[in-house]
């Protein structure tokens, strides 16, 4: 599995600041953040309350650990993902009136719609 540090070749002590969303990638809920010692102080001080007082629920975590174990034993799946993106991808650029916001292998495409004036009315 490849976060941002991989994909961009960096080490992981470049990084401040390493916030995971597990909703995405493992089709769970929650998340985590890691840092330095300053970087959890200031997090756990600032960050609002019911960010740190909930757990996940226990089918929540079963689902993200069977993600987890897919993962692993299946890297193959990962290759066939970046292929169905990047056609994805390519065809929605295909498309008129919308704009894309994703690298192209990217699994999660954001599209945006182009905005196109028509006399004094916007569509």
């Amino acid at each position: 599995m490849r976060g941002s540090v991989d994909y961009w070749d960096l080490e992981i002590t470049d990084v401040e600041i390493y916030v995971v969303n597990m909703d995405n990638a493992l089709a769970s809920v929650g998340g985590f953040c890691a840092g330095s010692h300053e970087i959890v102080y200031h997090q756990r001080l600032g960050g609002l309350g019911y960010c740190f007082s909930a757990s996940c629920p226990p089918f929540c975590c079963t689902g993200a650990i069977a993600a987890l174990k897919l993962c692993k034993e299946e890297k193959e799946r990962f290759g066939k993902l970046e292929s169905i993106a990047a056609m994805a991808h390519t065809r929605l650029k295909t498309l008129e009136n919308i704009e894309i916001k994703a690298p192209l292998k990217s699994p999660i495409i954001h599209i945006r719609l182009k905005i196109h004036e028509v006399s004094d009315r916007r569509i």
